[in-house]
């Protein structure tokens, strides 16, 4: 049921939004703000929180408990209530229009001096709302402490196993659920220069890079550009996720993370340059392999520990053991084979 409710959040964003990016990024912030407060219900003791939540609604039918099927009445009023005010705003607006007007643009845009300042023009929105999103389920995570400090604290055969996987004495079980917790945090952001990587595509496609490209900028300075903002984004949005705990140990985690994050960004760029028309299909399976293959997903299916197949399986465990700097110094320079050929390749071959 939570679904129909979401579907009618969907159609009236998409009746007030002129375009369909900007109704999508409403329509998924409403499901994210809505699985928040569901999780911090639970985690809190503070059911009242689900009430504001449609996922919550579905919750507190409790099948099987109270059974108090009355809430999915809730769910049907609403979806149906936005339904029908996203029908009646249909009919208010023009064809290929929203009700909320677009800005229009500057004329001028004299800080636009070079590659790396389009690059930071063209990213920064998305950067934005990135690091707001990593900061907000940070912060999250980091009130449910209390909770996973009880739950870890009692006898259980799967905490011994995440113990004794990430090599953590008996007495800092509490490290290690920090620990999955940068990580689940780190392979949400290896993500974001994915993403990053591909608009290099999106922009080659549709004809702006050649608009670029016919100044004295050279591809190798126009992919640079998106590539430095790319990688400085990277590292800062791991920074927000950590800090925004108000932990300065996590530091050391998150510093540590941000060249596996890289390394799957370098495998993007290379399959960009050297085949562009595939590469967003293999720049998805990398980053869903490198989620599969990992430390938090591998226990679903038996594999403690993740996979040697992909780059934050080398990431010290700053929680287990004294700083060590050769395996981030290892994955800086795997990163840069792959990263540097590309490059190479992206001059030499056909653009557009």
């Amino acid at each position: 049921m939570a679904g129909w409710v979401f579907a009618g959040i969907a159609a009236v964003a998409a009746q007030l939004a002129r375009n369909a990016r900007t109704a999508t990024a409403v329509s998924l912030s409403v499901l994210a703000i809505s699985y928040v407060l569901r999780y911090a219900g639970d985690a809190s003791s503070r059911h009242w929180l689900k009430y504001l939540s449609p996922i919550g609604w579905s919750h507190l039918v409790r099948a099987y408990q109270d059974e108090r099927w009355w809430m999915l009445g809730i769910s049907i009023l609403v979806g149906a209530v936005l339904l029908a005010v996203a029908y009646q705003l249909l009919d208010r607006r023009d064809l290929g229009a929203g009700l909320l007007p677009e800005r229009l643009g500057r004329a001028t845009a004299p800080e636009l001096r070079g590659p790396i300042s389009l690059a930071w023009r063209l990213h920064r929105g998305l950067l934005v709302k990135w690091m707001a999103g990593v900061a907000f389920f940070a912060a999250a995570g980091a009130g449910l402490s209390p909770l996973g400090r009880d739950l870890l604290a009692r006898p259980s055969i799967v905490v011994d196993n995440i113990r004794n996987t990430l090599g953590v004495p008996a007495d800092a079980t509490l490290g290690a659920y920090c620990w999955y917790m940068i990580l689940i945090l780190a392979y949400a952001i290896a993500l974001y220069p994915v993403l990053m990587t591909l608009r290099l595509r999106s922009e080659e496609t549709s004809g702006r890079a050649e608009a670029v490209l016919a100044t004295p900028v050279t591809r190798l300075r126009w992919a640079v550009g998106h590539l430095v903002v790319t990688g400085l984004g990277t590292l800062y949005s791991v920074l927000v996720g950590d800090l925004a705990t108000d932990l300065p140990r996590f530091l050391a985690g998150a510093l540590g993370a941000v060249p596996a994050a890289w390394c799957v960004a370098a495998v993007c760029v290379l399959a960009y340059a050297m085949l562009p028309r595939a590469s967003t299909a293999i720049s998805w399976i990398a980053w869903i392999l490198t989620a599969a293959l990992g430390q938090v997903a591998g226990p679903l299916y038996g594999a403690w520990g993740g996979s040697p197949l992909e780059p934050f399986h080398y990431i010290p465990n700053a929680f287990a053991a004294a700083p060590d700097a050769r395996p981030v110094l290892v994955l800086l320079a795997v990163t840069a084979a792959p990263l540097g050929g590309g490059l190479l390749a992206l001059r030499r071959r056909d653009f557009g």
